[in-house]
C-alpha cells in the first residue's frame, strides 16, 4: 500500500522544488504531457524540460532528480516499480549535506 502513496509524495517533491509546478492548473498541465511520454519522467524532461526550473532537484549530483524519477512512474508487475515510503526515506536526497553522495547508480 505505502507504494501508492509514493507517487503522490514524489508529485508534491516536485511542486516544492520545481516553482512553475506549483499553481494548480500546472498539475493538470503535468499529467497530460506525462501521458504524451508514455509515463516516464525522464522523456518529460527532455521535452519539456526548458519550460521548468530544476536547480533544487539537480543539487549534490542530482540527487532530487533521481529521487523523483523513482517516486513518480507507473508500477508494473516485473521490476517493482517506484520506491515504497521505506526505501524513499533511505535515499541519498535525504543524507546530511557534509555526507558525500554516491554518484549516479
Amino acid at each position: 500500500p505505502d507504494r501508492f502513496d509514493t507517487y503522490s509524495v514524489g508529485v508534491m517533491l516536485m511542486q516544492m522544488a520545481i516553482p512553475e509546478l506549483r499553481p494548480g492548473k500546472q498539475l493538470d498541465l503535468l499529467k497530460s504531457q506525462l501521458q504524451v511520454v508514455g509515463e516516464d519522467l525522464q522523456a518529460w524532461r527532455d521535452e519539456y524540460g526548458d519550460q521548468y526550473t530544476f536547480t533544487l532537484l539537480d543539487r549534490r549530483k542530482g540527487q532530487g532528480w533521481d529521487l523523483v524519477k523513482r517516486l513518480v512512474r507507473p508500477r508494473n508487475l516485473v521490476q517493482r516499480g517506484r520506491l515504497s515510503a521505506a526505501e524513499a526515506m533511505g535515499h541519498p536526497f535525504f543524507w546530511p549535506e557534509f555526507l558525500p553522495v554516491p554518484d549516479k547508480r
